[in-house]
């Protein structure tokens, strides 16, 4: 859970959100869910869905650069930046984290 309620919400509602625009794709897709909580039954015969908890980060980082798309919550993530880095199309839904800079600052 996360401390912010509108976050915990649409994290409940993600699965639902992408599953009904995925089903309209006229393509056979792969999605690769790296998370704690898998998404359910996926009734479209175009879409393999794949639920991970966790990958070895050699695994991870494979299939983020086969990717054609990377979905995160996470505005601070190193997996966002090389996902941008590699040119993979990168969406954030919502962010959390503060980055206050000025704590990054060497101090003279």
């Amino acid at each position: 859970m996360h401390k912010l309620t509108s976050l915990n919400a649409l994290i409940r509602h993600i699965p639902n959100m992408l599953k009904h625009y995925l089903y309209q794709l006229d393509q056979k897709i792969t999605v690769i869910h790296v998370g704690h909580n898998p998404w359910g039954k996926i009734e479209n015969p175009n879409i393999k869905y794949l639920h991970f908890e966790t990958l070895l980060p050699s695994d991870f980082e494979n299939y983020l650069l086969l990717s054609d798309m990377f979905i995160t919550f996470n505005i601070v993530s190193v997996t966002l930046t090389k996902a941008i880095y590699a040119g993979i199309p990168s969406v954030v839904l919502q962010n959390y984290k503060i980055i206050d800079f000025s704590h990054l600052e060497k101090k003279t």
